[in-house]
């Protein structure tokens, strides 16, 4: 399997704009590039990579093809200065190859070996997917990068391909972050598009063309690896009651204010309002609800969210389950206290982000192609 033009620059601009170690890379299966060695070393340029110079053995004999056919990646890893080259395959295409069926866990010596592992367009032609996604989490080292390509094809409704969400809630699931998603049209060599934040007006995507998603992410922790994905929701609520019961240690002192008061603060934040050594730094209530406004809570006043901005809180506590939208509305009306907001975001980083990214991914719809801006972390 490999990359078409379009692709390959998505995964280079991952890769040009990402740290990581260049110790060992690992494909999923022979990787190839169609494109020429030109638009290879362009497009390396172009994302601020360095290259090194590279044999005439390295261009033709190991990879047994030349210039006019399709290039092994193997010489684009050889050009950017990875020590190690690895082709987890079937078949020994190279001299690089280590025979493995991707759908068994992988032996244990290779457990944390690479810094790179890239699946382009192979992983989800495996027929144990689970496993081939713990064979990635398990390959990778601390700090290393995972990169999936996959195709979507308007015409082939019927082929199963990665779905971006689920790939998302098992590496966050496993000690993963920093995701990024691009959508690259494979008939339009120069195009490919990042979702990263509201984009300005809809992506329509022609039911007549393929279409390659690039999704990458760092291994930022190791933890034990699962594919029950169906528990990451679980996870999530465990998460953040861990949060909760831990509020008094993470504010050390600090000002705060709470962002709701219906059912969810009184069933997570009130006993901590409470609190008779937690009540000297509690400032009051921000509700969006005119009705509140002036009225009194567990003996704190109920505030606009205007009232903030002379507040002097440094981090607020958001006592609601909308919180992607609640910490966007803070982020516009406390523009002039980025410490608190910094603040803020950081408590509550995992559940933001999560939201975020589910909110976005179900939106991503291809029977007349994007219609609504999107959101993704990155």
């Amino acid at each position: 399997m490999g990359m078409f033009l379009s692709d390959l620059q998505a995964v280079l601009h991952v890769l040009g704009n990402t740290h990581y170690d260049k110790d060992c890379v690992v494909t999923y299966g022979t990787q190839t590039i169609r494109g020429p060695l030109s638009d290879v070393i362009a497009y390396s340029v172009k994302n601020n990579l360095e290259l090194n110079d590279i044999s005439e053995k390295d261009l033709y004999s190991e990879s047994k093809r030349g210039l006019d056919s399709n290039l092994e990646c193997n010489v684009l890893f050889k050009m950017l200065g990875f020590k190690e080259i690895i082709n987890l395959d079937l078949l020994k295409n190279t001299p690089y190859a280590y025979i493995h069926d991707l759908s068994t866990p992988i032996p244990e010596d290779m457990h944390g070996i690479a810094s790179l592992v890239i699946d382009g367009t192979t992983g989800y032609h495996v027929f144990d997917r689970a496993q081939s996604l713990k064979n990635v989490a398990r390959l990778l080292a601390k700090g290393g990068l995972a990169i999936h390509t996959f195709l979507i094809d308007p015409l082939k409704p019927h082929f199963t391909s990665y779905n971006p969400q689920s790939l998302a809630q098992f590496y966050l699931k496993n000690g993963f972050g920093e995701l990024q998603l691009y959508v690259c049209n494979r008939a339009q060599s120069n195009t490919f598009y990042k979702f990263h934040g509201d984009l300005n007006g809809p992506i329509g995507l022609d039911m007549s063309e393929k279409y390659c998603l690039v999704f990458a992410c760092k291994k930022l922790e190791d933890v034990e690896v699962t594919s029950n994905i169906i528990e990451h929701g679980y996870s999530q609520t465990i998460r953040y009651q861990e949060l909760i019961d831990s509020l008094a240690s993470i504010l050390n002192g600090k000002k705060y204010a709470v962002w709701g008061t219906g059912a969810h603060y009184e069933r997570y934040y009130r006993s901590f309002v409470s609190a008779a050594c937690n009540q000297e730094k509690m400032w009051g209530f921000v509700d969006n609800d005119k009705q509140k406004w002036g009225q009194d809570l567990d003996g704190f006043k109920v505030h606009s969210p205007k009232d903030l901005v002379e507040s002097g809180v440094e981090i607020v506590l958001i006592a609601s389950q909308r919180q992607p939208e609640i910490f966007q509305q803070l982020c516009e009306t406390l523009y002039s206290n980025v410490n608190a907001i910094r603040n803020t975001y950081l408590l509550y980083q995992d559940n933001i982000d999560i939201k975020r990214l589910n909110r976005a991914m179900d939106e991503y719809t291809f029977s007349l192609g994007i219609k609504n801006p999107m959101s993704l972390v990155n």
